[in-house]
Parts: structure tokens; sequence; C-alpha cells
């Protein structure tokens, strides 16, 4: 059916959130004002720091507010070759950068094994740039959670801003709707998403393959049974189930590595619905955890429940 084309096509389609981003605005000119910018414009990149020798929770989190900031003020900075995205400004003549704002970024970590720290940042930059006249021009950098590994010697950092998405036709439900969380609708009239996800993060460079097993406890009901490459670091699985209640993760590499996680999905703040991950590690083992919404840091909402429902209602049989 054209449906499952679509459906396998967005399955490995990109979508770039806005949960990093760059903005720039520019005031109209005005013909009278002669005044120029007689000041200095900032054109040295930020030193990155290097992952520290000896890894502890500490010195993991210092290492990510250093990385964090020095990265998102270098890609402010207009013109940086080091940053591939870098900010490119000339609306109306506008060049350099008066000044470039970081803010302290959030931190927490995530989970700590024998090996390394993985930790979540949030952080939020803005530049103002030089304009010729009384024209201005400003820009945001917005980092909303990125997820790094940071182990001896060793970085790797995954935003979750760039992600393939996977998922079913329909969710899992079940046939008593006292059991089944509510889904709105938008105001176009397509169906909200089915609340339970799984993100499959990778962080380990040959890319492995990740077979995903999900049950409903209560009933015994197979929800999901798939495997998913992890050609792109960030993988999110959505429209998985409905019904509330425990779910079991089983999640499995071609080697027989393998983890088992139990998740509860019972009232609409339960944190499985949205923060349930799978970590292929550097050392190539796996990891599961349910990451909690905490200190403004919690798992983003994806745009891959969105395409799957509009691909639902809008694609021919």
């Amino acid at each position: 059916m054209r449906r499952r084309a679509l459906l396998a096509t967005l399955g490995t389609a990109l979508f770039a959130g806005c949960e990093s981003k760059t903005t720039d605005r520019v005031a109209e000119p005005d013909d009278t004002a002669t005044e120029t910018y007689a000041g200095t414009t900032l054109s040295e990149p930020k030193p990155t720091p290097k992952p520290p020798e000896s890894v502890s929770p500490e010195s993991a989190e210092r290492f990510v507010r250093e990385y964090e900031r020095a990265t998102v003020y270098n890609q402010l900075l207009p013109g940086n070759p080091d940053e591939s995205g870098g900010v490119e400004v000339d609306p109306g003549g506008c060049g350099g950068a008066k000044s470039i704002d970081v803010e302290e970024p959030t931190t927490r970590v995530l989970l700590t094994d024998d090996v390394g720290v993985y930790v979540a940042s949030a952080i939020s930059g803005h530049v103002q740039h030089v304009c010729p006249g009384s024209r201005s021009s400003s820009g945001t950098r917005n980092h909303n959670f990125v997820t790094h590994y940071v182990g001896p010697d060793r970085h790797v950092a995954i935003p979750y801003n760039f992600y393939q998405c996977a998922g079913p036709e329909e969710p899992y439900v079940s046939s008593r709707a006292t059991e089944n969380a509510t889904l709105d609708t938008d105001d176009d009239g397509y169906r909200e998403a089915a609340p339970l996800k799984i993100q499959l993060y990778d962080f380990h460079p040959d890319d492995p393959a990740v077979a995903v097993w999900l049950t409903h406890v209560g009933s015994g009901d197979r929800v999901l049974a798939d495997t998913y490459s992890t050609d792109l670091l960030l993988t999110v699985v959505a429209n998985l189930a409905v019904r509330t209640g425990t779910y079991r993760l089983v999640a499995r590499l071609a080697d027989g590595t393998s983890v088992t996680r139990e998740f509860d999905a019972a009232g609409p703040s339960a944190p499985g619905w949205n923060g349930t991950c799978v970590y292929v590690t550097p050392q190539k083992d796996l990891r599961a955890l349910v990451v909690e919404p905490e200190d403004g840091l919690g798992i983003p909402t994806s745009r891959c429940h969105e395409s799957l429902a509009r691909a639902e209602t809008t694609t021919e049989e």
C-alpha cells in the first residue's frame, strides 16, 4: 500500500526541530541616521575544552558546562570557520559582533557507569551585530536538550534537534476506553501524539542496529518487535501505545548484548511516556533509563508523531 511506503520513508526522514536555532532580526533603515559603530568587534573563538582524564560526575558536569559555553559562543560568532553552525550575517550590510552573551548552562547527570558519565545540558546565547546607521541585527542560539557522554579523553554530544523517525501506523490500545490515555486533536482535526515513545541514542562509532521489543506487562501483549538502524545518532520511535500500565522494554544488539527495563506509563504525567531511552554506549554495551523532567531539563517533544499522524490521515490506500 502507498501508506506503508510513505511511512517507511518517514521512518528514515530527518527532521530539524526548533530546539536549537539561530534567529536574526534586522530593523528597517533610517535614511537620516549617520552614526557608525566605533567600538571593537569580536573575532576570536573561545577554545573548546578537552574531556577530563579522570572522570567523575562532578568533573563531567564541569566539562559539559565549559564545552557548551564555548560551543554556543563560537556558533554565534559571525564567520567563524570552526563551527559548521556558525552564523553568517549580512542583512543590510550588518557584519561582526558587538557583543555575545552566553547564559550559564543548566546540567544534570543522567547516568553513571563504570566507564563514563552521561550528562544533559541546556543553554542559550545572544549576539548583537554591528550594522550601519540605525539598522540593528541580533541572533540567538538555543541548545534546549543535549545529551553528552563524557569518558576518559572521550566526548560525544547528541542534540535533540536532528533525528530519524520511526513508529507503527497505529498505536497499541486497550479495548476498554478507561484503560487508554486521552488523545487530543489539533486545530486541523489531526490526531495528536500517542503518548508513548522511545529514544535510541547511538554513542558508538560503528552505528550498530538495535532490536527492540516492547510488552505491556499487565496483558502480556506484544506492542513492538522491530530492528532499527542507528545511521543517525538519535532515533525516535513514536506512536507506540495509548494504553496505560507498566511496560517491559528489551533491546538487543547483533552480538547478543541486551538490556531490559520496566517502566511506568500510568498517569498522564508519568515520565515513561516521553522519557524512555536506550543508549548504545561507546563500548558497544546497552543502557536503558527513564529521563524524568527536572530543573528545566527533560526530553523534548519530537515532531515524529505529527508526521505519522498526518501520513495516516492523508495517504491513500
